[in-house]
């Protein structure tokens, strides 16, 4: 018992002074891990808004030169093409923020069911459905003729405002094709001749033989087919009148118009100029900001500058 008490009173605990030398360096301590936090949180939350800037832009502008550059593709030059209610007769038309392009875009809109001969007024189509005899009316088929559907027929068969330029076989599989086949089974060879090239898929084939709905070709399929496949598919287009436009709450949008409802590209862009450097080339001068200002007031922004040439101006 002495031995303990005697150990306890050689022991000395913390004065007040030492302690507050303590608290003193603990809240230095924190502070500065705050601080480096509160850096490393500002440097988080500007690559975040850049990467908000890029991605925003890179939408505008990847889309706005896909279709700019497509425009005048499958448009009967020497028209003037009506939809919506507006005539056009550029491939290009530029009005402020504004930017109104003339042209077939995107996929096929369809196919032809069956052969159609060169001089033919008539074509019949997998489905009619997405044409029509107003706005839908300018037809690009097979990636050479230009014609105006006048009216529907019966069904999916369409009558045009003039003779076919060009002669297009096609068909479909009635059974399946093994790889090593080098004949195959179709609906009908109406319109196949020896000698034309035709695509199965991936696949070209060169016709050597017709025997009533057999088709037979030089080398053989080194893919499967399955029954109800589009023998050289022909694509058919209808051309649309499409618009930019930069709203003024810096908003980009893509719209149809003949009727399709406005399609948001892109948001928070500062400015959007567009200007013809010369025929068929255009500069495209677009600014893009974040959506929230940051602790300053002020909006971050990049400014992306990029020239387009169109394909097929006029």
């Amino acid at each position: 018992m002495r031995t303990m008490k005697s150990n306890l009173r050689g022991q000395t605990g913390l004065t007040l002074t030492e302690l507050m030398v303590a608290m003193t360096v603990a809240g230095l301590l924190l502070a500065a891990g705050y601080g480096v936090f509160r850096v490393q949180q500002k440097t988080y939350a500007v690559q975040s808004q850049v990467v908000e800037i890029q991605q925003n832009a890179r939408v505008a502008v990847n889309l706005l030169t896909r279709d700019l550059r497509m425009a005048g593709h499958g448009v009967p030059r020497l028209w003037t093409v009506d939809i919506g209610g507006n005539t056009y007769s550029h491939a290009v038309t530029t009005v402020g923020t504004a930017m109104t392009l003339l042209g077939c875009f995107g996929a096929p809109r369809g196919y032809l069911s069956t052969s159609a001969d060169k001089g033919d007024t008539q074509i019949d189509l997998v489905d009619a459905s997405a044409f029509d005899n107003e706005d839908r009316r300018y037809v690009f088929i097979g990636e050479y003729d230009k014609a105006i559907i006048i009216d529907e027929i019966d069904g999916n068969t369409v009558r045009l405002n003039q003779g076919l330029k060009k002669r297009y076989p096609t068909t479909r599989l009635t059974a399946n094709a093994d790889p090593g086949a080098t004949q195959i089974s179709v609906a009908g060879t109406s319109s196949i001749l020896i000698g034309d090239i035709l695509i199965l898929g991936d696949e070209r084939l060169h016709v050597t033989g017709i025997g009533g709905n057999l088709i037979t070709f030089s080398i053989p399929l080194q893919l499967e087919h399955i029954s109800g496949t589009r023998v050289n598919p022909i694509p058919v287009y209808f051309v649309q009148a499409l618009q930019y436009n930069r709203g003024s709450n810096g908003t980009i949008t893509r719209q149809d118009l003949a009727g399709g409802g406005r399609q948001t590209v892109a948001e928070n862009i500062g400015a959007l100029v567009i200007t013809q450097i010369e025929p068929g080339t255009y500069e495209i001068a677009l600014t893009a900001r974040t959506d929230v200002a940051d602790e300053t007031g002020r909006y971050r922004s990049r400014a992306y500058q990029f020239t387009v040439r169109v394909r097929n101006p006029f």
